[in-house]
């Protein structure tokens, strides 16, 4: 019993430590990502997304074309973006960034795209993954070639450092209960390799003195135990005349009238003598 128990508790306590690490884990990132078509030729990632989660954060981009990084302070940014269209993003649930366009203005992008006052500049082709640990205030300026619209498959990613407190001590509790599951169990095939076998004592063989109680029908003055022994065992045989011819073993009247017999003689002789 205490071993089937241990050993459902062992059991428990593995699928506890598992899900920990399977099903009830947290995803291995977080991101905000643009779920939207961006048709303005600039896309500005606002401070709150790029500091949407807590660590250092990874901007990941994908285009068919050419792709412009720039990373500065926010009002700079605002201020050399003018009046040219661009679209606004903002930190959201559900891991998908709040679009807003502003189109008012009808100008391009001014000409001097690498300038002093960036933090950060960097012109790829096809792809950019660019890690970095922006500040408050700091925002992120995503353009393509400058005239048509500006990449749209863009998000930031956010490692997960979630640690997995119950794992050890569910799975450490697991092993230590199996160990006792199987301690019970030995002590149990022990215990029962002990008790197995007769259960009742061998009877005894009929001694001469119950042979004769038995012989003159009187029943031997035994123990209850003993009696039934004697009445679940066979009679005794009596003895043949060719037995007796052969000189076999008198029964018990033959050796009381023996008995008498000697006892007679005896007091004769000692009568003869006085």
């Amino acid at each position: 019993m205490l071993s089937a128990v241990s050993l459902a508790l062992a059991l428990l306590f593995f699928a506890l430590g598992v899900g920990q690490r399977t099903i009830w884990a947290p995803p291995d990132s977080y991101e905000q990502s643009v779920a939207e078509e961006v048709t303005t030729p600039v896309l500005l990632l606002d401070n709150t997304v790029m500091t949407y989660h807590d660590g250092a954060e990874t901007l990941e981009i994908t285009a068919d074309g050419p792709i412009t990084v720039i990373v500065a302070r926010t009002h700079d940014l605002q201020g050399w973006i003018g009046e040219t269209p661009y679209t606004l993003a903002t930190g959201g649930e559900n891991e998908t960034a709040e679009l807003e366009v502003f189109d008012e203005g009808d100008l391009g992008l001014p000409g001097n795209l690498d300038n002093d006052l960036w933090q950060e500049f960097l012109q790829e082709d096809g792809e950019v993954s660019l890690p970095m640990d922006l500040p408050l205030g700091t925002s992120v300026a995503v353009i393509g070639d400058g005239e048509e619209a500006a990449p749209s498959d863009v998000r930031v990613v956010w490692p997960n450092a979630a640690t997995y407190p119950l794992f050890g001590p569910f799975m450490t509790a697991g092993f230590v209960l199996l160990a006792f599951s199987l301690l019970f169990l030995a002590i149990g095939l022990s215990n029962h390799r002990r008790k197995r076998g007769p259960q009742r004592a061998t009877a005894k063989a009929i001694t001469r003195r119950e042979r004769r109680a038995i012989a003159k029908g009187k029943t031997p003055a035994v123990t209850p135990a003993r009696q039934e022994q004697l009445t679940e065992a066979p009679a005794p045989e009596a003895p043949h005349s060719d037995d007796r011819a052969s000189g076999a073993e008198p029964t018990g009247s033959q050796e009381a009238t023996s008995s008498d017999t000697e006892d007679r003689a005896e007091r004769s002789e000692g009568e003869d003598r006085a």
